[in-house]
């Protein structure tokens, strides 16, 4: 049985020691953003954790802002998230996006993240269908609206949903991604 994430416990820290990300700022390329509407049948219903410059790219039916606080919003429909990476944040979205797939109009999630499948914010995804991107993300910097150098580590695409079929198949194709111990 995985062990339930004591939020407020296990999570607790200064904010401001977070050295991690200095902004949370990196869009989501369109090549990621075209397979995710692929998958969910050309839409996107909620980007729970995006702004009006990055919804130009990602063209949810609705965003959450920062000012909105997406954690303290009901999610539905079809998702995407490329979650705030900074540990004051990422740990949260992991579990929230977990405890909204229980609600009646939940549709099916798909989460953009740094590979961490070891640590403690990825404890609750592992359960669910993860696709490991060949190559690494090239985010645009938020504050520039420039195409960035790639980063250190790789990303994965984490699958919430009961159309397993089309995401193996939406997300491998072309050598987009690839699914560990998996014969597809």
């Amino acid at each position: 049985m995985i062990k339930q994430l004591s939020l407020s416990s296990e999570f607790d820290y200064n904010p401001d020691l977070d050295t991690d990300n200095l902004t949370d700022q990196w869009y989501t390329p369109i090549e990621i953003i075209d397979r995710v509407k692929d998958v969910f049948g050309g839409t996107i219903d909620l980007d729970p954790a995006s702004c009006g410059a990055a919804n130009k790219i990602v063209c949810a039916s609705e965003y959450y802002s920062e000012s909105d606080d997406g954690l303290k919003q009901d999610w539905y429909g079809k998702i995407f998230c490329n979650p705030p990476y900074s540990k004051a944040k990422l740990p949260f979205f992991c579990q929230k996006v977990v405890d909204e797939s229980k609600r009646e109009d939940f549709d099916s999630a798909i989460y953009l993240l740094k590979e961490g499948a070891t640590t403690a914010w990825f404890r609750p995804l592992r359960p669910y269908l993860t696709a490991y991107l060949h190559e690494r993300v090239k985010f645009i910097d938020g504050t520039t609206g420039k195409i960035c150098e790639s980063p250190r580590s790789g990303h994965c695409l984490v699958y919430l949903g009961t159309d397993v079929k089309r995401f193996i198949s939406v997300m491998s194709a072309g050598g987009f991604c690839y699914f560990p111990n998996m014969n597809y």
